[in-house]
């Protein structure tokens, strides 16, 4: 069973966006795209605000630390490669899965034109658009999971649950995830969730993870993404990095344990 903190955070969640995002995709609007509508950006910020909200809630009636979570959700003095690693990791994966993409099936180098002018505006919005959903997910609820269960079991049960929450916007019509392929996503979520994973344990800094989800979010933004057919090798490739982070940091706590046995 998971801990009071954990479930007050889910049910909040959960509960907030489903009443939310699942109307929206009853709402209409004449001929019009569905976000012209007076309460799509109402509805759809609201329900993509509760996991930055829940884990406030989920504190004040747990145990009431506000803190040490305070504390994490500001912390930006950490070893600078570790912004680095965000920069250049998510820039990495990318170009490389295009050239992945290339190679199984067309090369699309050519035709990709980033607009990298709207990268820094671009990462700006995604922070308050997608990042600050990390206050909860790596935030609140994987450091809480990881007192029951390993880093690399909670990475992947936080994973699962951060891509299925994701569920209704594939069913909502004017999101990016509208009609996709929801598997490849939940597979990205995973992967991207393991790196997260890591990337929080080797610093507890929630803001290192806002960043690196932003970051993520604002590269797709401005072009530097594969064909549709091909987002399944993204999500591929962010897992097997997922997977060798977290493997490593675990062969080298057994190293350290070893030692301080001896």
């Amino acid at each position: 069973m998971i801990n009071k903190k954990a479930t007050i955070f889910l049910t909040f969640t959960f509960g907030l966006t489903s009443l939310m995002w699942w109307p929206l995709t009853f709402l209409k609007h004449d001929n019009a795209p569905i976000y012209h509508h007076p309460l799509f950006f109402i509805l759809f910020a609201l329900g993509g605000f509760a996991p930055t909200i829940a884990p406030y809630i989920s504190i004040k009636f747990s145990d009431n630390n506000f803190q040490d979570f305070n504390k994490s959700v500001l912390k930006w003095r950490i070893n600078i490669l570790y912004y680095l690693f965000c920069l250049a990791g998510v820039f990495g994966i990318h170009y490389l899965s295009i050239a992945v993409y290339g190679f199984i099936y067309q090369p699309i180098g050519s035709e990709l034109a980033p607009q990298f002018i709207y990268l820094f505006p671009s990462l700006l919005v995604m922070i308050f658009f997608g990042g600050l959903e990390e206050f909860g997910w790596r935030g609140l609820l994987l450091p809480e999971l990881n007192k029951k269960f390993s880093l690399s079991i909670a990475a992947l049960v936080v994973g699962l649950i951060w891509g299925l929450w994701h569920l209704p916007l594939f069913f909502i019509n004017g999101t990016t995830q509208y009609h996709t392929k929801f598997f490849e996503f939940l597979l990205n979520s995973v992967g991207l969730g393991f790196v997260l994973a890591w990337l929080y344990n080797k610093t507890n800094s929630i803001l290192i993870c806002v960043v690196f989800h932003a970051l993520e979010n604002a590269i797709l933004s401005v072009g530097v993404v594969s064909p549709p057919n091909g987002r399944s090798v993204t999500a591929v490739i962010w897992l097997i990095v997922g997977v060798g982070l977290l493997s490593s940091e675990r062969l080298i706590n057994k190293k350290k344990a070893k030692l301080n046995r001896n």
